[in-house]
């Protein structure tokens, strides 16, 4: 990986120091374990700032406007520990966005928030990337992953054993089958329980099956079923979910 063109590993080379790539790079840890619990989130945010290099006016400067961008402006004096999860994630991210990097890593952003504080993690990942800086996500999260990442790379044992934009991927593992989840108004007969099965369709309960396969094998199932009332008949798109279950097992 490369981070504006240098090497983040390469210090110096042919003479030359190169400390400009790391210093371009932003890192937010799973569990919020870049913030100082017992301090402010200001107090966090001037004194990793100076560490970061700057001076101290700036780094109050910036904390200043990056909590009130993160609407937490009104939380600058309460003690990080007394904040609820998904505000202490907003401050972890305030914290390395501070010195304005071009790459910003994120360890499980939204690992154990509830869903509202998940949608406005998810929110403000999409507002930094709007602004032009990349972000490097890892989580374990799929359903996250595919919603804000693109591309994606599904890595194994340290090994990246997929690497693609999201919808290509998605696209290409889903191929020509599809998966239908059908809904009926009545029960299943015993006759149409042997007949589906030998289709190969799922029996999800009496008024519930799903097929995969082709679209036109998808008229057979429902030859077997005319006449009974359908409630619904669905495809089921494929997500990341079920393709990285698909390359692991």
């Amino acid at each position: 990986m490369r981070v504006l063109g240098r090497d983040p590993h390469t210090v110096r080379a042919a003479g030359v120091a190169f400390p400009g790539a790391l210093a371009q790079v932003g890192a937010v840890l799973e569990g919020n374990r870049n913030l100082y619990w017992r301090m402010t989130p200001l107090q966090n945010l001037e004194y990793f700032g100076v560490l970061r290099g700057l001076s101290p006016r700036t780094a109050r400067q910036r904390g200043l406007e990056l909590l009130e961008t993160f609407g937490l402006r009104e939380k600058r004096d309460v003690a990080v520990q007394t904040l609820s999860r998904g505000m202490q994630q907003k401050v972890a991210i305030a914290v390395a966005l501070l010195h304005q990097p071009a790459l910003l890593l994120l360890d499980e952003p939204t690992l154990g928030l509830d869903v509202e504080s998940a949608q406005a993690v998810k929110s403000l990942i999409r507002q930094i990337v709007a602004s032009g800086r990349a972000i490097l996500l890892t989580t374990h999260q799929l359903d996250i992953a595919e919603a804000l990442s693109d591309p994606v790379a599904v890595i194994r044992q340290g090994v990246i054993i997929a690497q693609a934009p999201t919808g290509e991927l998605i696209r290409h593992f889903a191929g020509a089958v599809g998966t239908y989840r059908i809904e009926l108004e009545q029960g299943l007969d015993p006759w149409r329980f042997e007949q589906l099965a030998r289709q190969g369709v799922e029996i999800l309960g009496s008024h519930q099956v799903r097929f995969s396969g082709p679209p036109e094998t998808l008229y057979q199932v429902l030859e077997i079923l005319k006449p009974l009332p359908l409630l619904s008949l669905k495809r089921e798109e494929a997500d990341l979910t079920h393709i990285f279950l698909k390359l692991l097992y």
